[in-house]
């Protein structure tokens, strides 16, 4: 995995999970890829546990492979967060109102963290079938933008 001595090939560290991207990086950003390789675990147990029909929890694996892909972009930037509140306001400010990240994901990611608030400390609270597979789309989404503005090729 290693090319010599500081650099990890992304697309290595990565390719297992199905991504590609060419660009290298630094040791130091191993924490980075780490970040992103748990995000795609918790997409694919979203995926594995919706389609057992355990919606709630399917939403609560999205909403944290949706945080770990958040916390990885505020890594990038330097920007420590201590709560969920705080993740999504630097999200906001540090990536959408900059134009980097598109408004659509900045709310996907507010929207889930509702849900996985209500479904979690509520017991009222049921999550239908299609209201988690749209927010694992909304997961898988705003991951994939994640990605791409790691890598440098956020369109």
């Amino acid at each position: 995995m290693l090319r010599h001595a500081g650099t990890i090939r992304l697309s290595e560290m990565l390719q297992p999970m199905g991504w590609r991207f060419d660009n290298m990086i630094r040791r130091s950003d191993k924490e980075i890829c780490d970040l992103l390789v748990k995000s795609r675990q918790r997409l694919s147990a979203a995926h594995l546990l919706c389609k057992e029909g355990l919606y709630e929890d399917a939403v609560n694996r999205a909403y944290y492979a949706m945080y770990l892909s958040a916390l990885a972009l505020l890594r990038r930037k330097g920007i420590q967060v201590k709560t969920h509140a705080g993740l999504i306001a630097a999200i906001g400010s540090a990536y959408v109102q900059t134009g980097e990240l598109a408004p659509e994901h900045g709310r996907a990611l507010n929207l889930a963290e509702e849900l996985r608030e209500e479904v979690e400390y509520t017991i009222c609270r049921t999550i239908s079938r299609e209201e988690a597979a749209s927010v694992i789309v909304k997961a898988h989404d705003f991951a994939l933008a994640a990605e791409h503005i790691i890598a440098g090729t956020a369109h």
